[in-house]
């Protein structure tokens, strides 16, 4: 009688290895760990899960549940499907039966697709607060902004006052200025005005002074003209030629002259 061995494994295919090695590496993520560190934390060689993924190391049942293990799902999750579910199938430590044990590993899937859509929320809401940042960023930066311009439009506000203010003071004193330099002027003027009254008055009295001295001279002229004739009358021609002569010394004698000519 020939011994009888039991079939061996059913050799698992490139798809197979694929998609164990992409729900391995899902669930990792989700986890929050890579397979290095999986490796470790196993105490496998560096390297491990890349050799299984690539058909290189065969996978164990014990390998299979460290690897379920660190990224926290059922092993069935991984192995669902493929031609590596032998190892959970025929388990004798697996008591549930294949319906069970396919429920199971639906729900592990559906676990490991939601774990994987948390870790993309998170990386959502990682670069919805990367974005607000670089938002409130820009938004302080558009503050300050609007601060320059703002301190700008003040600094030239406060300079064009000044220049107004400046010309103001400019136009006061030119006014001032004008307005003095005509005082001064009005104040020359009315001090011309009173020299020249000044010397006109005098000019008038020296005129008076003059026209009396000038009254007194025809009044002293005419009275010595009496005197001369009545003493020409009364002792000769002779005595009225030496008082002529005498006279006309003293600026007078012309009138007198004149006078006894006509006479």
């Amino acid at each position: 009688m020939s011994s009888q061995f039991p079939p061996d494994p059913p050799k698992p295919s490139k798809e197979d290895l694929a998609i164990f090695r992409d729900r391995t590496q899902r669930a990792l993520k989700a986890a929050g760990i890579s397979a290095r560190t999986a490796e470790k934390r196993i105490g496998c060689a560096t390297g491990t899960c890349s050799k299984v993924y690539k058909g290189r190391i065969a996978l164990t049942l014990k390998l299979l549940r460290e690897i379920a293990e660190q990224a926290k799902v059922q092993p069935n999750v991984l192995v669902e499907g493929t031609g590596l579910e032998h190892l959970l199938l025929g388990a004798p430590e697996t008591p549930e039966s294949l319906e069970m044990a396919k429920a199971r590993a639906t729900i592990d899937g559906l676990r490991a697709d939601l774990a994987e859509r948390d870790a993309s929320i998170a990386q959502l809401r990682a670069q919805l607060d990367k974005s607000s940042g670089e938002l409130e960023a820009v938004v302080r930066e558009l503050a300050v902004v609007r601060s320059e311009q703002a301190a700008a439009v003040e600094s030239a506000r406060q300079e064009r006052e000044q220049r107004e203010r400046e010309a103001k003071q400019i136009a006061e004193a030119t006014q001032r200025a004008l307005v003095l330099a005509n005082s001064e002027y009005d104040q020359s003027l009315a001090e011309a005005d009173a020299r020249l009254a000044e010397v006109q008055k005098q000019l008038e009295q020296w005129r008076g002074y003059g026209l009396e001295r000038h009254q007194r001279v025809n009044f002293l002229e005419t009275e010595l003209a009496k005197g001369y004739q009545a003493a020409q009358q009364k002792s000769g021609p002779d005595v009225g030629h030496v008082i002529l002569g005498t006279l006309a010394a003293l600026g007078i004698g012309a009138f007198i002259g004149s006078t006894t000519n006509n006479s």
